[in-house]
């Protein structure tokens, strides 16, 4: 017997033993489990605050789309600012409720084209109140869940619009003064009689110098009486019967006796179809009584407009494969960068420096021109010396000249600041989605190095400072991409010192933005005097450099580095650009990293308070529970030492009721 109970004691140790293995082994795997749920918590919060970001600070309208009917299921507060619906009666609508009437007709195509592959497109919206505006939309379809969903960016383009038509206006002003001899034009507000004159009738009425306010009455004045009726009675039949405004009358000029003037207008109305501003020409017809005296003036006025215009004006023939300039006017010599004796007449405009592809832009809307008989305008980028320059151009076809081959006029005007404006607020856009995506930093200053590069420069190098002082690229662009690399390169075998005195170092001790003339200015000592470091630079190409500091809270974060393209040189307004993008690259990191130290500092707050909780439980129910076990298996040990055997299977049976309690007790805990 005493055998047999030695047995069931060396048995009970056992699967005691195993019972505290089986306790531990799932102990680990209760933890395992909290640890998992936690990652997946961190990854929810991200992707939420991410959303929550992207979604309220956007300035673009955005919408989900259910694809199936068009039901709005979700939208950011720039749409609900954009509508005017509050947000729960915006998801009650269609996107078809959202649309000007007259578009719904494409919404079908668009959508199913959005939901195959993504579309690009401009369409009208309308607002709760039924006033309507201009859109671009960029549309892609997605599963969401278990449902098909269109994502639609929407940007209301109301002021580009309002721009390209005041452009427009400009442009029909221009013409105006073309074909009526440049003599001068006007504009009058048929509803505040408001009156704007070109300098040139300031002349012909004279009125007196051009920094008087002109007005419709004081034009009256000068109107000879005998046919100060016959004038107002012109206007007003414009007006009555939509036709363009024709009048030849005498003008009494205070200096010069009595002119004879030819005036042209037209009537543009609003969209409400209503008269709303006359815009003419007038021009001295003088000279069909008095030839010679005016002859005379009318050419000393296009001589002035002539020489003086900002305007690149000029004639021209054309021939097979390049442009023939017969006469230019001095804008045009500087243009070229002509000296004041040099002349373009007689000249191919290849000898002239144009691009070729310029030249072929040109025969091809020259020719345009000649087909349909109508003026063409374009738009065409000239390099230069200081970089390219973006040209407005119109042309018109005159007939065949002496040798055979036909003749043009063009205007042309340089665009290049407003080009440049255009530019750097599409930059700037596409920087602001980039930076309030769901990225980490590398991966968006990675991407902003990329806009940089597709905008305005030959290559990006984004700089971070550490902890410890040391300056480590992070991101690198180059138009070619194969020469990426040699960014890296140059960074890991010439590591910048932020005691350097120049260039990178120096706007990361200063914090202000730097313009350099040339690839190789203000290069220390120990690099301009390296062959293996200026030939490695050169092989990166380049011409003029940008560096402007990551400026976020007071603290220089790092550095973003432009280095303008071969032929293109950087100006204070591209530093400002670079700036800007530097500015926002810099909230976004700190935004991160701010989001990421909270994070941090949450998850090992709520660790710490787990420990303690689990600390506590453990000394005020586990301790006592495995006490009362131990004291229970002991007291089995002394009754099969002393021969009790019955009474030691009795309160072994209670042994694993209290074993089976425990576990149950550890299990609720861990």
């Amino acid at each position: 017997m005493p055998r047999q109970l030695g047995q069931r004691h060396r048995d009970l140790r056992a699967h005691h033993q195993r019972l505290k293995t089986q306790m531990g082994a799932l102990q680990q795997e209760i933890a395992a489990c909290k640890e998992e749920a936690e990652r997946l918590r961190r990854a929810m919060d991200t992707a939420q605050m991410s959303y929550w970001l992207l979604s309220e600070n956007a300035r673009d309208i955005v919408l989900f789309i259910r694809a199936s009917d068009g039901r709005i299921v979700e939208a950011n507060a720039a749409a609900v600012a954009a509508y005017g619906y509050d947000y729960p009666t915006l998801l009650t609508k269609t996107i078809s409720d959202l649309r000007e009437p007259a578009t719904l007709n494409a919404l079908p195509e668009q959508m199913q084209q959005a939901d195959a592959g993504g579309i690009l497109f401009e369409t009208r919206h309308r607002r709760s109140d039924g006033s309507i505006f201009p859109v671009e939309v960029s549309a892609r379809g997605a599963d969401v869940g278990e449902e098909r969903l269109l994502l639609s960016i929407i940007r209301d383009i109301t002021e580009r619009k309002q721009a390209e038509a005041a452009l427009r206006r400009g442009q029909e002003r221009l013409q105006m003064v073309l074909r009526a001899g440049r003599m001068g034009w006007w504009e009058r507000d048929l509803r505040t009689n408001e009156t704007t004159w070109s300098d040139t009738l300031y002349d012909l009425l004279g009125q007196g110098a051009p920094g008087n306010r002109p007005s419709y009455e004081q034009f009256l004045q000068r109107v000879h009486p005998d046919d100060r009726q016959k004038v107002q009675d012109r206007v007003r039949r414009a007006i009555d019967e939509r036709g363009e405004y024709s009048a030849e009358y005498r003008l009494v000029h205070p200096n010069s006796g009595v002119r004879w003037v030819l005036e042209k207008g037209r009537i543009f109305y609003d969209p409400a179809d209503h008269s709303q501003r006359l815009v003419g020409v007038s021009f001295d017809l003088t000279q069909r009584k008095w030839v010679e005296e005016g002859l005379r003036e009318s050419e000393a006025i296009l001589r002035s407009f002539y020489d003086n215009t900002t305007l690149l004006l000029g004639l021209v023939e054309i021939g097979e494969d390049d442009i023939l300039h017969l006469y230019d006017n001095p804008a045009t010599h500087r243009f070229y960068g002509l000296p004041a004796a040099e002349s373009t007449t007689g000249r191919w405009a290849s000898s002239l420096g144009m691009p070729p592809a310029a030249i072929r832009e040109g025969l091809s809307r020259f020719r345009e021109s000649e087909l349909s008989g109508q003026p063409v305008k374009f738009e065409y980028v000239h390099d230069s010396p200081s970089g390219p320059r973006w040209l407005a151009a119109t042309v018109v076809v005159i007939g065949p000249g002496f040798s055979g081959r036909t003749r043009f006029c063009y205007v042309a005007e340089d665009v290049t600041e407003r080009k440049q404006v255009e530019i750097g607020q599409q930059v700037l856009a596409e920087a602001g989605r980039l930076l309030a995506m769901s990225l980490s930093v590398t991966d968006r200053l990675a991407e902003l190095a990329e806009i940089g590069v597709k905008a305005i420069a030959e290559w990006c190098a984004v700089n971070l400072v550490e902890a410890d002082g040391t300056i480590r690229l992070v991101a690198a662009a180059h138009r070619e991409p194969g020469k990426t690399a040699l960014i890296h390169e140059l960074a890991e075998r010439y590591p910048l010192d932020l005691t350097a005195p120049t260039r990178t170092p120096e706007v990361l001790r200063t914090g202000e933005g730097r313009l350099y003339a040339g690839l190789f200015e203000a290069l220390p000592p120990d690099r301009s005097q390296d062959p293996a470091y200026r030939r490695l630079l050169a092989q990166l190409g380049g011409q003029t450099i940008i560096i402007a500091p990551l400026v976020a809270r007071e603290r220089v974060l790092g550095s973003i580095t432009c280095v303008s393209r071969p032929g293109q040189r950087y100006n204070r307004e591209d530093l400002a650009l670079v700036e800007e993008l530097a500015r926002r690259a810099a909230l976004a990191v700190d935004n991160v990293r701010l989001y990421e130290a909270e994070q941090q500092a949450r998850q090992e707050a709520e660790e710490t308070a787990e420990r303690s909780r689990l600390d506590r439980d453990l000394r005020e129910t586990v301790v006592p529970a495995l006490e009362n076990l131990n004291m229970r298996i002991e007291r089995v040990q002394s009754l099969l030492d002393s021969g009790q055997t019955d009474a030691a299977q009795v309160n072994l049976r209670e042994l694993k009721q209290v074993a089976a309690e425990t576990y149950s007790l550890l299990s609720k805990l861990l």
